[in-house]
């Protein structure tokens, strides 16, 4: 085989494919750092077998995350219907799955439905985002016994976030 019909090399697929490739990879980066001028942050082995694993599975891998900080401002809808944008801060773990749903007497009998721009979540440590709820109502009566709630979508875990009642 020609120098030409060879194929890149993916560093992190020749990391798990054999000794040679991991080898290979260790030495290459060796020479990039030293080319560079500037001594590597951490041992060329050791940032070789933290690429070993792929991201999303250390990811995974980590402890549960605390539940982040949710706010929430009530506005109005164009339509005039009852809406909201809640703000979520994750805290430093990466937080997997999370999911916010209105609970309440009105969302349990159906006369209340709760339409997300989003409502799962995968937060990175310190990620912030919005997402917005418009409240569809069954007539124009006010709304009963409304929280806001949070759970993993990975676990038996929930947290219910106290909110100011809606306008």
């Amino acid at each position: 085989m020609s120098a030409r019909e060879r194929q890149p090399v993916i560093v992190d697929r020749a990391i798990r494919s054999s000794a040679e490739e991991r080898l290979f990879t260790i030495i290459s980066a060796s020479l990039l750092a030293l080319a560079s001028g500037e001594d590597p942050p951490a041992r060329m082995a050791d940032l070789v077998d933290s690429r070993a694993t792929p991201v999303f599975e250390t990811l995974k891998n980590l402890p549960p995350a605390a539940w982040p900080k949710v706010t929430l401002s009530w506005v109005r809808s164009a339509k005039d219907r009852p809406a909201a944008r809640i703000h979520i801060r994750n805290g430093p773990a990466y937080l997997r799955g999370l999911r916010l749903k209105f609970e309440g007497r009105d969302f349990r009998d159906g006369s209340v439905l709760g339409l997300w721009s989003n409502q799962f979540f995968d937060l990175l440590p310190g990620e912030e985002t919005d997402t917005d709820v418009e409240l569809v109502t069954k007539g124009n009566g006010p709304l009963h016994d409304l929280s806001l709630e949070a759970e993993t979508l990975y676990g038996a875990l929930s947290k219910t976030y106290s909110i100011p009642p809606p306008p």
